[in-house]
């Protein structure tokens, strides 16, 4: 990711969760993103041991893979 918050690779989003309470029994696994895009997102369900679930989301995701493209055009004849 560069210094704007943009991946020109896929995006691997993984995972982790703790309950003071009770051991978590199910997360999501990890993700990737390979797809181009603004402000993508992914979610997590985690589950612990009495069946509270709750939902992550991890967003702001920005993958521009497309290179950029110059083009000149001159009246002057280019050696």
């Amino acid at each position: 990711m560069n210094q704007f918050g943009w991946s020109n690779e896929p995006v691997r989003v993984g995972f982790f969760a703790t309950d003071a309470l009770y051991p978590i029994v199910f997360i999501s696994d990890s993700l990737s993103i390979d797809s181009e895009g603004t402000n993508q997102s992914v979610n997590c369900v985690v589950e612990n041991s009495i069946g509270m679930i709750s939902t992550l989301t991890a967003n702001g995701i920005n993958i521009d893979r497309t290179a950029p493209r110059v083009s000149i055009t001159s009246k002057y004849e280019v050696i």
